[in-house]
């Protein structure tokens, strides 16, 4: 007997959980699965609703197919850890004629939607070739111009991700062995990689100890020397200009799997040029997986320098920026002059930060300075830097720089973690190293910090974690359990120095570039929160009790609330009320507005103080509650809670701040309200 095709068909309805920090239209997949084998995909539309179809031959419907809701990624990169999943059973379909059909609604928890958001990630930097100065042991670098660059996301192969890790004491170390299964909805898994913590992974002296607990009898720090096998994605490509410089944005998605949360970064540099036949294409610079730079920053600049034995096109009259200097890059992802305004533009306030929904946004909370060393800083031998800062009144105020008294050097601790690959040995070595502050001859207070090195005594080449963070800020402080500000509010300019091992200034490390423009860094700083109050509650007029929130209603009836929700600086970034009856679903606005980060209907402001001892009326209250002249059911009295809460536009140079240091405030109120149904009879 001949089997006949059916049609099934498999519609549903997304929904987000509302966070404060998912802001923008999330895109979405669905793909519909039975085991591995993929019967059908196909995109949310934007209004979160979505339909699958497939045939399939045969009168049974599918036993156990699932849904998959995942980012807009290759299916292969998608796992059960970045997704959600929603089970169908066989019971589930209806038929209809020749067809069958489900319903689903799907629950996408915020966590999940957070990994989901696309990021924008700029790489700068420079391409080199080092060639010698004349009457000279130093080199200096000559820029290689229109140069190609690519850039490639690595995947190793081999991974651990739902299981957990067998640990192994020895030597004093702890050796952390992962298991090499992973529970995935693709091919490929995500790659291991250093840890924050100074953990080293496998060394050859200890690997015996771990045999029988690895999958197969494979040595782990063997297989590293053979293998690594590793996948690599092309992310972008770009062109270095005439000096060598090249700066590129591109977009990533980082997906929820732990720890690969940021991208991890090869380069590649290829250069055509004729040879006198033609053009051709020569290789100059290409990394591997022992050069992989782990969880690169959103903004990070690199120095590739091109093989010595490799002929290269170079342009000699260029003097790279970063070659002997030192400047500041910005503030988290946040870039001196392209996103903080660094003058007194009147358009555009000096210190604050203006880049999308960052419109004119402070500083607060914890800071990254950003900023780079040139490659010759350190040819002389070890040098340390400082970096102080001054409050100011504008951007022309700024202190004499030998007048001590004007400046406060930084002293938060700096950490950053080293790591290099051992080819002979087959592993990985890393290691956290304390850059400061320390203290240098003549200057008895910790105030110093050790630039990083880009090699080793031994010779291996160096990466680290965090290269462009030189600085932590740390303007905040927590006093009886409250953070509060650690600087007083107000404009700051920050200034680095670079000095010697002996304590004396570096003269020959330029600060900035030609102009010096680099050399400073203003920033605003703002760690006020905002005020919210819920203070008095009216009905018709009258004032009710704030201690039962009990009152009569009669329709049209005017509902009002006197408030403070407002930021004392006039940084507020948005304030809203909500309502919820009962425990049901009837929820929604009472009135909000923002600054236009949360609802894009609202207006965008710069200067946004909020609801300072003002009024909220709620204008469609009868309407949410279902009040009518003809009451559609007796029930008349209706339990409200209400939500008042509000947010400031400060920002650590990520993102807002939130909850954790008080920029996000919420107080709620609760309403027992009784309407008259009789009709007035």
């Amino acid at each position: 007997m001949k089997r006949t095709t059916k049609t099934f068909t498999v519609t549903g309805k997304i929904k987000v959980e509302e966070r404060s920090y998912v802001k923008e239209k999330v895109a979405m997949t669905v793909f519909a699965r039975v085991g591995r084998r993929t019967l059908a995909s196909t995109p949310v539309n934007k209004n979160g609703t979505f339909t699958l179809k497939f045939d399939r031959k045969g009168d049974l419907a599918p036993a156990n197919m699932e849904l998959v809701v995942g980012p807009p990624v290759q299916e292969g990169r998608l796992t059960k850890a970045a997704t959600q999943q929603i089970p169908i059973s066989a019971n589930e379909w209806k038929k209809s004629g020749s067809n069958f059909s489900v319903e689903k609604e799907v629950f996408i928890p915020g966590d999940i939607i957070v990994c989901w958001l696309p990021r924008e990630i700029k790489i700068c930097g420079v391409v080199c070739k080092e060639t010698p100065i004349a009457d000279s042991e130093k080199t200096r670098c000559c820029p290689v111009p229109y140069a190609k660059v690519e850039i490639y996301d690595v995947d190793p192969l081999i991974f651990t991700l739902d299981h957990p890790y067998t640990t192994v004491s020895a030597a004093d170390s702890v050796i952390e062995k992962p298991f090499m299964e992973a529970e995935i909805m693709g091919e490929i898994p995500r790659p291991p990689q250093p840890s924050p913590s100074p953990s080293p992974y496998m060394s050859e002296a200890v690997s015996e100890a771990v045999l029988d607990e690895s999958i197969g009898y494979i040595d782990i720090a063997k297989r590293f020397e053979y293998l690594p096998l590793y996948s690599k994605d092309l992310l972008a490509e770009t062109y270095t200009d005439q000096c060598g410089e090249f700066c590129i944005t591109f977009t990533w998605y980082p997906g929820c799997i732990n720890p690969d949360i940021e991208p991890d970064l090869i380069f590649k540099v290829s250069q055509t040029f004729n040879d006198g036949t033609g053009p051709v294409t020569h290789t100059l610079y290409a990394e591997g997986y022992s050069d992989t730079r782990w969880d690169t920053a959103d903004y990070h600049w690199v120095k590739l320098d091109v093989d010595d034995d490799v002929f290269v096109a170079c342009n000699p009259d260029c003097h790279p920026l970063l070659d002997r200097r030192a400047l500041f890059l910005g503030v988290g992802d946040q870039e001196i002059y392209n996103h903080i305004e660094q003058g007194d533009d009147p358009s555009r306030a000096c210190g604050f930060v203006y880049n999308g929904n960052f419109l004119k946004s402070p500083f607060g909370a914890m800071l990254d300075i950003r900023g780079v060393f040139g490659s010759k800083v350190e040819e002389m031998g070890e040098r340390w830097y400082r970096i102080s800062y001054a409050k100011i009144n504008n951007c022309a105020s700024k202190p004499a720089d030998d007048d001590p008294t004007a400046w406060t050097p930084l002293t938060d601790t700096l950490t950053d973690t080293k790591y290099y690959w051992d080819a002979g040995e087959g592993t990985l070595h890393y290691e956290s190293v304390a850059l400061g502050p320390h203290s240098l001859s003549g200057h008895p207070d910790a105030e110093f910090y050790k630039i990083r090195n880009t090699q080793d005594d031994d010779g291996h080449d160096l990466y680290w974690q965090n290269q462009n963070v030189i600085a932590e800020w740390q303007t905040v402080e927590k006093i009886a359990g409250e953070w509060t500000g650690k600087v007083d509010d107000g404009l700051y300019v920050l200034k680095m120095e670079v000095f010697e091992e002996d304590g004396s200034p570096a003269s020959d490390v330029l600060v900035g570039d030609d102009e010096a423009n680099f050399a400073y860094l203003y920033m605003y700083i703002n760690n006020k929160i905002p005020m919210v109050e819920i203070k008095e509650i009216y009905n018709g007029g009258d004032l009710i009790s704030m201690a039962c929130g009990s009152f009569e209603h009669v329709i049209g009836e005017q509902v009002m609330f006197l408030v403070d929700a407002y930021h004392p600086d006039n940084h507020l970034r948005y304030w809203h009320m909500t309502y919820q009856i009962g425990y049901g679903s009837s929820s929604g606005h009472v009135d909000r507005l923002s600054d236009g980060t949360v609802w894009a209907a609202d207006p965008l402001l710069e200067d946004f103080r909020g609801k300072d001892n003002q009024n909220i009326i709620w204008t469609n209250f009868d309407a949410d509650l279902g009040l009518t002249a003809d009451p559609p059911s007796p029930c008349s009295t209706f339990g409200i809670a209400i939500q008042l809460s509000a947010a400031t536009k400060t920002i650590n140079g990520y993102n807002f701040l939130g909850s954790s240091y008080g920029h996000y405030q919420e107080v709620h109120a609760g309403l027992a309200v009784h309407h008259d149904d009789s009709g007035g009879e």
